[in-house]
């Protein structure tokens, strides 16, 4: 494998195909119709700390440029990138890859178990900025009551949140029934 540097990667401008970035120990696969491009901005943005992987860039963080590799495993057809990247992630199972399946992008559970904490805490010292107090009221404009959000105001009437949306912002008259 070779360091990971602008200077070396340029070999690979516009070349399709599945690459290998190795931190330490732990690998990541990945596909890009101009290999290039994509692991100048794998390596740009783990530079500036905003990659968006945590795990890649925790990693670099860590262990820092001098313990990041590459490789190119494969060049192919851009038709075919994506099943071959699917097929050297079920092979090889690397550690920092959280989409197990580029196919259907579907995530891992680690990722998925690590931005629901990461919602907990930011709500717990954030007000959510969508959530908007909704009073309904019946056709004939007396109050029946009130809801902390569109979404408690949809499930308890039954209706689509859009529904509730287009009345709350005078797009519509009713919804279910209610004004």
């Amino acid at each position: 494998m070779e360091k990971l540097t602008l200077q070396k990667i340029k070999v690979y401008k516009k070349v399709c195909g599945i690459y290998k970035i190795k931190i330490h120990d732990k690998e990541y696969i990945g596909s890009s119709k101009n290999i290039q491009h994509r692991l100048r901005q794998h390596l740009i943005t783990l530079k500036q700390n905003k990659h968006h992987n945590h795990t890649m860039q925790n990693l670099y963080n860590k262990y820092g440029i001098d313990n990041i590799y590459f490789e190119v495993i494969e060049t192919c057809l851009e038709e075919n990138r994506i099943s071959r990247e699917k097929y050297y992630i079920n092979s090889i199972k690397p550690y920092i890859n959280h989409i197990l399946d580029p196919e259907n992008i579907i995530r891992d559970k680690e990722y998925k178990h690590r931005i629901s904490i990461s919602k907990k805490k930011y709500y717990e010292t954030h007000s959510p900025v969508n959530i908007k107090m909704v009073y309904q009221y019946s056709l004939e404009g007396k109050y029946l009551q009130s809801y902390k959000s569109i979404t408690d105001a949809a499930i308890s009437t039954n209706q689509d949140t859009t529904a509730i949306c287009s009345v709350c912002n005078n797009r519509s008259y009713t919804a279910g029934g209610y004004r």
